[in-house]
């Protein structure tokens, strides 16, 4: 059965299966990048490589959200980002059935699909179209 993390984005309930997951660190310190632009918070060093922090509420369209000092880090595989999200939660199992397709305006939100449960309603999220969407902005 896969397993994902949940976590805040704004208001809205996420998670991201585990696979994609380094680590969740506490509390890096941040350090300042010239010209970052408007989505990338600074950069952080962790077990000795540095990392871009992605504001990823500011990046959906929700910025102004207050962000959980722990960052969630991801695989090489996702160019070993470090996503800044309003909140982490916990882990929970899901069954493959209920992993339904997103509504047309989750693309935006970078939502591969939503599951929903009795007790909630989770966007999974897409982290190729995170990543595409940031070698999009900062590419030029």
């Amino acid at each position: 059965m896969p397993r994902m993390l949940l976590f805040r984005v704004g208001c809205e309930q996420y998670g991201l299966e585990i696979e994609a997951i380094q680590e969740v660190a506490d509390d890096p310190p941040l350090y300042g990048i010239p010209q970052r632009g408007a989505f990338l918070l600074g950069a952080a060093n962790l077990h000795g490589r540095v990392l871009p922090v992605i504001d990823l509420p500011a990046l959906l369209g929700m910025g102004g959200a207050p962000l959980d000092p722990r960052l969630v880090v991801l695989t090489a595989e996702f160019h070993g980002l470090a996503l800044a999200v309003s909140g982490i939660g916990r882990m929970l199992s899901f069954a493959a059935d209920d992993l339904q397709l997103p509504l047309g305006d989750e693309r935006f939100r970078a939502v591969a699909g939503v599951v929903a449960s009795a007790e909630q309603t989770v966007n999974l999220l897409d982290v190729g179209a995170v990543v595409e969407r940031l070698e999009t902005i900062y590419a030029a």
